[in-house]
C-alpha cells in the first residue's frame, strides 16, 4: 500500500477461484518514501522490482503476470513510484 510519505508492504493470500482477490495477512515492513529508488527488471513471467532504500539497503520482489494482478496490485506502484 502506497501512502504520500510511505510504502507499506503488507504479507497477503489470494482468495477465491481464480485467486483475483486478495486478503491481508499482516504488515510485512514499511518504508519512507523519501529516496526510495525502484527499478523494474523483466523476465519471462515475473517482473523484478528492485527496491533500494537510503544507506542503501536493497530488497527485491517478484511480481506475477497472473489474471489482473500486474494491473491491480504492482503496475500501479511502478507508475507511482516512477512519477
Amino acid at each position: 500500500m502506497l501512502t504520500p510519505s510511505a510504502l507499506h508492504l503488507l504479507e497477503v493470500e489470494p482468495v477465491g477461484f481464480h485467486g483475483d482477490q486478495l486478503r491481508v495477512i499482516a504488515p510485512f515492513e514499511t518504508w519512507a518514501r523519501e529516496g526510495l529508488k525502484l527499478e523494474v527488471v523483466r523476465k519471462m513471467m515475473t517482473e523484478r522490482l528492485i527496491f533500494t532504500l537510503p544507506g542503501g539497503r536493497r530488497m527485491e520482489l517478484d511480481g506475477m503476470f497472473v489474471g489482473r494482478c500486474k494491473e491491480r496490485l504492482y503496475q500501479p506502484l511502478i507508475d507511482e513510484l516512477r512519477a
